[in-house]
């Protein structure tokens, strides 16, 4: 919260009339890849925000983000793991279940509605962007299997050292209602699945060589 507070004032010194803040807990997961469309996100420490309002006199968003998949990825990204997992190994190792939900959201999507908080309606607001449709891991996992054919093992390794981080949702109490954001056109899943299976294969055959 400190160093929330002692940069309010340099944003406010350089004439920027609005603060994005991004959830730290988040951040692996945000949809600014390098390059996808120069989006510059702040990643300052989520706070109450009627006070960062009232301190700076900035028009603020905050923004949530369900769970980001798409190209350019790296591994601290889940469905980037696990595509990789069963491309290199035939299988993929899960710490949980296989019942716990997520809300999927390419990141073509995520990017997109980024912009689109920027918005007038959005100022002052919390938001929270994510798919359209919860999806049970397993489900996920078994996506992935069928489209590479059915050749991959799916272990699922539920005990307390390997309990994901969250079962069902992503939100916590903040004092403020939040709205959520979704997007009439989106990338299917098992489109945006496929796109990122393309594009590790080419990464992996190209290690090869």
């Amino acid at each position: 919260m400190s160093v929330t507070l002692n940069i309010l004032p340099v944003l406010r010194s350089k004439s920027l009339s609005e603060i994005i803040d991004i959830s730290v807990p988040l951040l692996p997961r945000m949809p600014v890849w390098p390059g996808d469309g120069g989006i510059r996100i702040l990643p300052v420490k989520h706070m109450a925000t009627g006070d960062k309002n009232n301190l700076s006199r900035l028009e603020y968003s905050i923004l949530r983000y369900g769970t980001v998949y798409g190209p350019r990825a790296d591994s601290r990204n889940s469905i980037y793991r696990y595509l990789k997992q069963a491309l290199e190994d035939g299988r993929i190792d899960y710490g949980g279940t296989g019942d716990e939900t997520r809300e999927y959201v390419h990141v073509r999507d995520a990017a997109r509605l980024s912009v689109d908080i920027l918005a007038d309606e959005y100022h002052n607001t919390q938001v929270t962007i994510t798919g359209h449709h919860p999806t049970r891991l397993k489900d996920m996992l078994y996506t992935i299997r069928e489209i590479l054919g059915n050749r991959i093992k799916i272990n699922f390794e539920a005990s307390e050292s390997a309990t994901p981080h969250y079962n069902v949702t992503p939100y916590s109490f903040v004092p403020k209602i939040g709205r959520k954001l979704t997007t009439p056109e989106y990338v299917d899943m098992g489109q945006g699945l496929l796109e990122c299976i393309s594009e590790i294969h080419g990464e992996h055959v190209s290690g090869k060589e």
